[in-house]
């Protein structure tokens, strides 16, 4: 069953990321409607924003300060207004859509989840290539609650987890070869994704 259910994500790849993508995008839009409903209020604010997440808030109130500097032009401001990547890449996204709630930003949160989920299973499968259940069991990881559902908020922890993901995948792929350009590529988008998103200063 592991080997069909492996070699079926192989050969698909890019469906396996749209279903996750899919999949992703549904819980998050049913842990927005509950955050602003009446249910579980002992766990959110309703207004949308999970207690587990409550760094969302700051996230979010930031991002709308740079959208007012994207709104006038004002792009060296917008450029220089925050050191977290991820909130300039909000501010944009809000921006461009023109709907400032942070539901908008699973456009992003989506695919970031995906990517890193795929990149591990990749790194599994070079790493223990006759192991299936090695390569299912290590994304397991991705459906842990914590990381799941965190994925699913304004938070720095997703692109994080992506940056380690692309290193992860990097280094496997160049311990299995002498000199390979695309595990460089890898590693230094990791690198960089990875500066970028625990850089700050404030």
């Amino acid at each position: 069953m592991f080997n069909y259910l492996t070699r079926k994500i192989e050969d698909n790849l890019l469906l396996t990321f749209v279903l996750l993508i899919v999949f992703h995008a549904c819980l998050s839009i049913v842990l927005f409607l509950i955050a602003n409903s009446d249910f579980l209020t002992s766990q959110h604010d309703g207004a949308g924003f999970w207690s587990f997440a409550s760094d969302s808030k700051m996230y979010h109130a930031e991002t709308l300060k740079l959208l007012k500097f994207l709104q006038e032009s004002n792009w060296i401001n917008w450029w220089y207004g925050t050191n977290w990547i991820h909130i300039q890449v909000a501010s944009l996204v809000y921006w461009i859509t023109g709907f400032h709630s942070i539901i908008i930003f699973e456009i992003i949160n989506g695919p970031v989840w995906g990517l890193s989920l795929l990149l591990l299973f990749k790194a599994s499968r070079v790493i223990f290539r006759d192991n299936s259940v090695a390569a299912i069991l290590s994304v397991l990881f991705f459906m842990l609650p914590s990381v799941l559902i965190h994925s699913t908020q304004l938070l720095r922890d997703p692109f994080v987890i992506l940056s380690i993901s692309f290193l992860i995948y990097g280094w496997v792929l160049l311990d299995k070869s002498k000199l390979n350009l695309k595990a460089i590529f890898y590693i230094l988008i990791g690198t960089i994704l990875l500066l970028e998103t625990v850089s700050y200063t404030h």
